[in-house]
């Protein structure tokens, strides 16, 4: 028998995007913005410029050392690694297809690339892009679950039958989810009874 796929965001669920972002951003603009100042993910009216002038500064950022210095979330990499006795894991990203160079060189440099079967771009980012929702690839995917920080993509996959983990304590995701069913964890150490939790509830009868 297989084992069952979990879906795993990449930004600021297996490593800190937000953080670098702004720090590279305030080098930019000249500013001491912080990434709690940020409202709902939508960094560049932060710092009062167009979303094309975002993608512009995206796309140098992602091509930086504040991008490739980037560090892991807390004790990511040491849970997935253990999910993964039991797990098949995949990697599902909004990020651009224009940026999936740098996220796989990043991945291979700090030794995980071999931690994930397979890798989806959402290009949710991308001007001019069909961007693919979460909920897609994890049906594409034959997911079981999914773990992310951002509660439109979790309510989303919630709303098409997948259960889901919220996961993280940042500003953009303090509400409460508008879809029942899914699971808040604050870390990485909470999700692997987050998961245990979900798989009980679908196997136990109704």
């Amino acid at each position: 028998m297989k084992k069952p796929i979990i879906l795993v965001d990449t930004d600021d669920t297996i490593i800190h995007h937000a953080n670098p972002l702004v720090e590279y951003l305030n080098y930019i603009y000249q500013k001491t913005y912080k990434v709690e100042d940020i409202e709902g993910y939508q960094v560049w009216k932060l710092y009062g410029i167009t979303y094309e002038a975002f993608w512009h500064e995206l796309n140098t950022f992602f091509r930086s050392d504040y991008y490739f210095q980037s560090s892991f979330v807390e004790n990511s990499i040491k849970t997935l690694q253990d999910l993964a006795s039991d797990f098949r894991l995949v990697m599902c990203t909004s990020r651009s297809l224009a940026w999936q160079g740098p996220t796989m060189e990043l991945f291979e440099d700090r030794g995980i690339l071999n931690l994930f079967e397979e890798f989806y771009f959402g290009g949710d980012y991308g001007p001019g892009e069909n961007a693919i929702p979460k909920y897609q690839n994890c049906l594409k995917a034959g997911a079981s679950l999914i773990v992310d920080d951002y509660p439109k993509a979790v309510n989303a996959c919630l709303e098409n039958g997948i259960p889901s983990i919220l996961f993280g304590n940042y500003p953009w995701n303090h509400e409460i989810l508008s879809v029942s069913g899914g699971r808040r964890a604050w870390n990485w150490q909470e999700v692997p009874q987050k998961v245990q939790e979900i798989l009980l509830t679908a196997i136990s009868p109704s």
